[in-house]
């Protein structure tokens, strides 16, 4: 560890807080922003460490692309620029989300409105109705019989769920007897779902993984969709929607995700190509996660997450994660 570190500044606050700089890393930055190109031994000399614990001392100054160490040589970008670029990516990683999800974020308030509101015309009132509890996988069953066509799930959780193995049963029967599936999952359940992934895929299952799933959510062809009563929130409050308008758009919005996951080659082997790993890293870097984040997302260690992008910039002949967003996208991977 340093063996000495900047003490925290005693006037101003916090002021670089909103790029998640903490009072100590602010000081740091300061510092550095006053030795901007000079040698790495002047930086270390000024901050009162040794030369070899430099790169310790910047590393999260460094994740955030403010610092730069390249050769013998510290270089530091201003803040407005830092800024704008984590602006940047919050507007996209907004954007992305809200063309995706925004038709289902409205879907419950109306949902939830109608449920309490008074019984009306049977022609101006949504077909659906909220659950609570109950057997899920009767259902389940029940939802799927009334049904035909391809049942196409949300799958961001449920196989932690106690039912998860009369479900996977269910869904084996349903499958046997033709009835075609199409599941996404985030990029987690590899790593803690492998079996369930590889059994269901044997079974005749289709899958593709994206980073991260919001809700769990079925559609039962053009008939009926299930989804959670408050929207982000998994637990027991359900509501059954039949109302064919609002069935379609849930369609609709699984094939939009369908057409951004990633398939797996090797299932039931569960290797991920190079070109997967790229895409669902790409994903969670554009939301401006920390190697943290990303690495509990994707179900893998903090230094596979921090070689995986070492390699992509090399790849890319880029130095920044700025400069992996802008080259990714210009080349079609994000």
């Amino acid at each position: 560890m340093p063996s000495a570190k900047p003490s925290p500044p005693t006037a101003g606050g916090n002021a670089l807080a909103v790029l998640g700089l903490d009072p100590v890393t602010e000081t740091t930055y300061r510092a550095v922003i006053r030795h901007a190109g000079a040698l790495r031994s002047t930086v270390a000399t000024a901050l009162g460490v040794p030369v070899e614990e430099l790169p310790e001392v910047l590393a999260s100054l460094i994740e955030l692309d403010l610092v730069q160490l390249g050769g013998d040589f510290v270089e530091a970008a201003p803040p407005d620029v830092a800024l704008g670029r984590l602006l940047a990516a919050e507007v996209k990683r907004y954007r992305e989300t809200g063309d995706q999800l925004h038709a289902l974020r409205e879907l419950m308030p109306v949902l939830r409105r109608e449920h309490v509101a008074e019984r009306g015309p049977a022609g101006d009132r949504i077909a659906g109705d909220v659950i609570a509890g109950g057997d899920i996988v009767r259902l389940w069953r029940d939802l799927a019989q009334e049904s035909d066509g391809e049942i196409l799930q949300f799958r961001s959780d449920q196989w932690r769920l106690p039912t998860s193995p009369a479900m996977d049963a269910l869904a084996a029967e349903l499958l046997a007897a033709g009835r075609a599936f199409r599941s996404l999952y985030p990029a987690i359940a590899l790593t803690e779902a492998h079996d369930v992934l590889r059994n269901r895929t044997a079974e005749g299952e289709q899958i593709r993984m994206v980073a991260h799933l919001p809700a769990r959510i079925v559609v039962f062809g053009t008939t009926a969709a299930m989804v959670p009563q408050d929207w982000g929130i998994n637990n027991e409050r359900r509501v059954v929607v039949r109302q064919p308008a609002l069935v379609a758009a849930l369609g609709f919005l699984f094939e939009q995700m369908w057409e951004r996951g990633v398939v797996v080659p090797g299932m039931p082997g569960g290797e991920w190509s190079p070109a997967a790993a790229r895409t669902l890293l790409l994903d969670r870097m554009s939301r401006g996660e920390k190697d943290e984040q990303i690495a509990r997302a994707l179900g893998v260690s903090l230094r596979t997450v921090r070689r995986r992008i070492a390699d992509l910039q090399e790849q890319l002949g880029v130095s920044s994660r700025f400069q992996t967003g802008v080259e990714a996208v210009r080349r079609g991977w994000l």
